[in-house]
């Protein structure tokens, strides 16, 4: 028959299969709970990454939206400082109109006046009067020439100096309720 030996050898091996088996449906256990509390943490980490997205989205689509926002602000005051611009360079048009036919006039009259000093009789008497008529036309004509360039220069100035206080305060000051 069997040794008694190989018979404790047997139950021992039989003890050791029952507890190796209970301990690793044990371990099996505790391995599927970590699994599945794992998965639970990878899900709200995976909600929470998926809320930050979203939310950086958000900000980025609202960011390009004031972005946009500035710029059409922006170029709306470029295009009426062009318009301003285009205005006052046709009122300067009919000023010097204005003042080109103004000097005509005295140069005419200073013209006049040098023909009727042609006259002896009259040479005496119109001779003051003609130097004081082309006085008076070159002084006309020097501070129309000047006045004219000085207007440009301030009319220039002032525009640009509107549109880029209009422009700033477009950026510095949030959106309006207009």
């Amino acid at each position: 028959m069997i040794p008694a030996w190989w018979r404790w050898a047997a139950y021992a091996a039989l003890a050791a299969s029952i507890f190796g088996t209970g301990a690793a449906a044990g371990w099996h256990a505790k391995g599927l709970a970590a699994a599945r509390q794992l998965a639970a943490v990878l899900a709200v980490h995976a909600a929470e990454i998926q809320a930050m997205t979203n939310a950086a989205l958000d900000a980025e689509r609202q960011a390009r939206a004031e972005e946009q926002r500035r710029t059409a602000r922006v170029q709306e005051i470029a295009d009426a400082a062009q318009l301003q611009a285009t205005q006052r360079l046709a009122d300067a048009r009919r000023a010097a109109a204005t003042a080109d036919s103004l000097r005509r006039a005295a140069e005419s009259f200073a013209t006049g006046q040098r023909t009727g000093a042609d006259d002896p009789a009259t040479a005496a008497v119109c001779a003051p009067a003609d130097a004081r008529a082309l006085v008076l036309a070159q002084l006309l004509a020097d501070v129309e020439q000047r006045g004219r360039a000085m207007a440009e220069l301030a009319d220039e100035r002032g525009a640009a100096g509107e549109a880029c206080q209009r422009a700033y305060e477009s950026l510095t000051q949030g959106p309006r309720d207009e």
